[in-house]
């Protein structure tokens, strides 16, 4: 085999690997059914008819709320359209609850936020879902909270990257064995 054939299966390898990766890298929300529920006094009773569940698709979708919209993207939820001004009550938890069939990892507050008083520490992540707590805050019809996600990736991730690392493996190894046949030839 030539120098260039062997070059080009090795490249033909990396690019596999790199198409695998980048599919593994887009291991976000886009394809999974989402729930979003009102929640309170606690973060386990819901709020009788503020339940929605939908299929994030690669444009997002949104849920309307009562009283403010919730968007989801593949890697960013959002809380605007609030519809009139508002101050959430003071219970242990007052807010809203996203489920997913996925997991999250990971969130920040993105800065384009300006719900005064929000911080990290009333976000967790528990299981499937995530939950933002809105107690003892006040919101307007301008208010807006943009939070950044990144989720959990799945088994099925694992095994591209695996594949596409083997992929490259086995392309080093056939251009060695190609360029050992030809050192024993000459």
């Amino acid at each position: 085999m030539t120098k260039s054939k062997s070059l080009s299966r090795y490249a033909a390898a990396v690019c596999a690997s790199f198409v695998l990766g980048a599919t593994c890298a887009h291991a976000g929300s886009i394809g999974k059914t989402i729930t979003v529920e009102s929640r309170l006094p606690d973060a386990v009773t819901v709020n009788p008819g503020f339940t929605s569940t939908s299929v994030i698709g690669v444009g997002g979708t949104s849920f309307a709320q009562p009283d403010y919209v919730v968007s989801i993207t593949d890697n960013a939820v959002s809380f605007a359209g609030w519809s009139f001004p508002n101050a959430f009550v003071d219970y242990a938890f007052n807010g809203t609850v996203l489920k997913t069939a996925g997991r999250w990892s990971g969130y920040g507050i993105d800065p384009s936020s300006n719900l005064a008083g929000f911080s990290l520490d009333r976000i967790t992540v528990v299981g499937g879902e995530l939950r933002v707590n809105f107690q003892g805050l006040s919101v307007d019809t301008g208010t807006r909270l943009a939070l950044n996600v990144s989720a959990v990736p799945e088994p099925e991730t694992y095994a591209m990257l695996l594949a596409g690392v083997g992929m490259v493996g086995l392309a080093r190894r056939r251009g060695a064995a190609a360029r050992a046949d030809r050192r024993a030839a000459s």
